[in-house]
């Protein structure tokens, strides 16, 4: 095969893969315009709204513990030895801790509340 017969191929090859794009493009425009109009029927709100607000959007609370090792030493004389081994360990500690506390004084006052610890960070 020469290089014009190659390159011949190549390209039909090329229109091939920018056609079924084409066609791949409009079936998601035809499918996010069904989306959009199922949507309105009943009444929900826009993904584009939904991704915005993000996900369970709504007031949050959130704590940072800034006193780590010194309550820990509150709780056990061998916080101190554990926090300067592993510190990591020690932080998910008084964070599982504190957890529980917040949990507990919430429910002293019925309050219904997700509350969990985010290790993002």
């Amino acid at each position: 095969m020469d290089n014009l017969q190659l390159l011949v191929v190549v390209n039909l090859l090329f229109a091939g893969l920018l056609g079924w794009i084409m066609v791949l493009t409009a079936r998601l425009a035809r499918l996010q315009a069904a989306s959009a109009a199922l949507a309105e029927a009943v009444g929900a709100a826009p993904v584009e709204w939904k991704r915005e607000a993000g996900a369970g959007a709504g007031p949050r609370i959130t704590i940072e513990i800034l006193n780590i090792i010194e309550l820990a030493r509150k709780e056990s004389w061998a916080a101190g030895a554990v926090g300067t081994l592993t510190p990591s360990l020690l932080r998910r500690i008084v964070y599982a801790r504190a957890l529980k506390m917040v949990q507990q004084e919430l429910l002293k006052h019925h309050v219904k509340a997700e509350v969990r610890v985010d290790d993002r960070a």
